[in-house]
């Protein structure tokens, strides 16, 4: 999640988004934490910056140079309060170590938090009948699992973490605090739920209930729910007045017909 929000710019009631890695300068082992900004600038750090001879009266410390005079003042301080001495006895300017960052993102939790979301969702709107549909095995398989790989590997119609122009649509537009999910009837396919976190596209997912399933819901029933994350309000809409606004704008009749949505 940090790493869709950095990209994004999306802020928090803690701020900007920072998303931090653990790594290694390459042939030293060294340990380093890098920090990449909301506005693109990265801070590293040494997470022991401070490595002793086997005396442990004589150390080597690997600061940025801007940077240098500060910390050396707070290791003196600090080392004062032991009862030590801190003398410099050399400064070394050199150039920076190459870092090495290993990184293992992995996206199959995600995936199944928006399938729990779309779930929820549809089963909240539909009720108990939804619990007869035929997918309702595969539904359990994904959102239930205890390992997240088992929803991307499940028959449910649709995709997560996707973007595709035909959901831009289906809700209306979101803020970056104000996560939006949709379930309705849709033409020809049966009930369809669409989840979008943090206003992001690519913080979606859309997934369909069996096509042999309608609850004897007419098309363009549904609604839509607005989170906002500032205000911590919800907000719901009817998908058929949110269909009719989209009617009305000069661009949306088209993608409605080639998604056979009648609003």
């Amino acid at each position: 999640m940090e790493i869709f929000r950095t990209r994004q710019g999306i802020r928090t009631r803690s701020g900007p988004s920072r998303w931090t890695l653990r790594g290694e300068t390459e042939g030293t082992c060294r340990e380093v934490e890098v920090s990449f900004e909301t506005n693109g600038q990265i801070q590293i750090r040494y997470r022991k910056p401070i490595q002793f001879d086997p005396s442990g009266k004589s150390a080597v410390v690997t600061v940025p140079p801007e940077r240098r005079d500060a910390f050396l003042a707070e290791l003196s301080a600090n080392m004062k309060r032991k009862g030590r001495t801190v003398t410099v006895t050399e400064i070394i300017s050199g150039i920076a170590e190459p870092i090495k960052l290993e990184t293992n993102i992995g996206f199959d939790a995600l995936k199944q938090g928006l399938l729990k979301i779309a779930f929820l969702t549809a089963y909240e709107y539909l009720g108990d009948a939804f619990l007869t549909d035929p997918l309702i095995p595969e539904w359990h398989r994904a959102v239930m699992s205890e390992s997240p790989a088992f929803a991307a590997g499940s028959r449910i119609h649709g995709a997560a973490l996707s973007v595709d122009p035909n959901l831009v649509i289906l809700l209306p537009e979101l803020q970056e605090h104000e996560h939006g999910v949709a379930v309705f009837v849709l033409q020809e396919k049966g009930p369809m739920v669409v989840v979008k976190l943090f206003g992001s596209d690519l913080l979606s997912s859309f997934s369909l209930a069996s096509e042999a399933s309608d609850y004897g819901l007419k098309m363009g029933d549904g609604k839509i729910v607005v989170c906002d994350t500032k205000t911590r309000k919800i907000r719901t809409i009817r998908f058929q007045d949110h269909m009719e606004t989209l009617a009305r704008s000069e661009n949306m009749p088209g993608t409605l017909r080639r998604m056979k949505i009648r609003p």
